[in-house]
Parts: C-alpha cells; sequence; structure tokens
C-alpha cells in the first residue's frame, strides 16, 4: 500500500496507479478511500473511455459499499454504456437492483426453529454482531421486505436521494419554515382556544360566569349524546 501512495504522490498524472491504488483499497475493504483514488483516476481520464467501463465498475462497487447508491448506481449504468454486453457488469446490476432483504451469507445458523444471521450496526461504528430470532420472528420481519402485488421497489431519488439528502433536506425546510432543535424538529405551538378568538371579537369572556361576570366557568361533566330528541316543552 505504501509503495502505491508513494506512487501515485511522484506520478499524480498517472491513471494506472491511481486505478491499481483503489484496487488496493478496495481489497483491504476501506470502500471510501477506494472511491477516492478511482476518482482521481476518472478525472484523469481523456475523451477515449470505450475502454475505461472496469474503472467505473470498480468504483460503482466501492460507491455501493459507501453507501452512496445513487452515485453506484450511475457508474454500474455508465460501465454499461461504455461495454453493454459485460457480464459482470449485468450481473452486479442485477444483484443491486434486485437484492432481497437479507443474503444467503449472512445466514449463520439454524438450530432448534432459531435463526442466527450476521447484521451491521450503523450506530455502533458499522460493527458486525449477531442476532439469533425465533423462526416466527425472523419471517415476519422478512416479509415486511415484501411488496405487495403490482408494486415496484426502488431507491430513494430527488430530494431524498442518498448522496445529497441531507442537504436537499435542510433546504426544504428552510423553503417550509421548519425549525429544527437538538432533538429534532421542534413541534408547533398550540393554536388559540377559540375562547380566545371569541373574546378578541366580542370583547366578552366564555369562560366568565354570565350572571355575575366575576366567576369562572368550569367543566364539571360532560353529558354523552342521545339518539333522541329532546321533549316538548309543555306549557
Amino acid at each position: 500500500m505504501s509503495e502505491l501512495q508513494a506512487l501515485t504522490g511522484g506520478t499524480p498524472g498517472d491513471v494506472t496507479a491511481w486505478t491499481a491504488l483503489g484496487d488496493a483499497y478496495r481489497n483491504e475493504e476501506k470502500y471510501s478511500e477506494a472511491a477516492g483514488a478511482y476518482d482521481r483516476a476518472v478525472a484523469l481520464l481523456g475523451s477515449d473511455r470505450a475502454n475505461a467501463w472496469p474503472l467505473f465498475y470498480a468504483r460503482a462497487i466501492a460507491e455501493e459499499r459507501s453507501h452512496r447508491w445513487d452515485a453506484a448506481e450511475g457508474d454500474l449504468k455508465h460501465a454499461l454504456q461504455l461495454s453493454p454486453d459485460q457480464p459482470q457488469v449485468l450481473n452486479y446490476l442485477g444483484r443491486y437492483t434486485h437484492r432481497v432483504a437479507i443474503s444467503n451469507n449472512r445466514l449463520l445458523d439454524i438450530d432448534y426453529g432459531r435463526i442466527s444471521f450476521h447484521w451491521k450496526d450503523y450506530r455502533d461504528h458499522d460493527q458486525q454482531k449477531t442476532m439469533t430470532l425465533e423462526a416466527s420472528e425472523f419471517i415476519r420481519r422478512f416479509l415486511l421486505h415484501v411488496l405487495p402485488d403490482g408494486f415496484q421497489r426502488i431507491r430513494h431519488y430527488g430530494f431524498l436521494g442518498h448522496r445529497y439528502r441531507q442537504a436537499k433536506l435542510a433546504l426544504c425546510r428552510q423553503l417550509l419554515g421548519v425549525v429544527m432543535s437538538l432533538s429534532g424538529v421542534v413541534p408547533p405551538q398550540d393554536k388559540p382556544d377559540y375562547r380566545d378568538f371569541y373574546e378578541k371579537l366580542t370583547g366578552k369572556s366564555l369562560r366568565e360566569c354570565p350572571l355575575c361576570n366575576r366567576g369562572q366557568m368550569i367543566a364539571i361533566a360532560v353529558l354523552p349524546a342521545s339518539d333522541r330528541a329532546p321533549p316538548f316543552a309543555t306549557p
């Protein structure tokens, strides 16, 4: 790795050196660093990119593993445009766009009606952890990812696209006048009571006793609605 870093430092215009550095990072599962190295290699490409599909394919893998979904999909499609008949790209794009809720290599053990599998805890620095569930609970969680008939699963796009989501949502909140606090969205203030509106319009308070104009009216009971009409008044 140090030799490749020295090589890119000594020959910063060498596409092959940056590509090799990206491959080395990717082999060590340092996907963000790999994507950065591939970015440098792509920036050095000339106008003739017909044979550069492996570079875009490699960068797509690094971006996908770095959870940059939109960028990965764009690079995979570009690799297909450069070389439409490459089975590697077609295979990866197919698995990428039609993936299931859990892949087989994450399943560890099935024993006595309990299923153990790997999962990644993104809140704990992407640590790989093991979870064991009852078979019924595992199936229930799996079926949460199964769409009703006629629906098609797609990734977020537009202002919810992964690459620009944070900046675009901040802009949406700014345009909508939504205030954020440290704990999240600030809830809207309680609406004024209708009695306040009445007092502003008429100058009279519905909270005061209409007889003495000093006591406060309070609710002591709520009468349930009746299906029967009130009786006629008798003279």
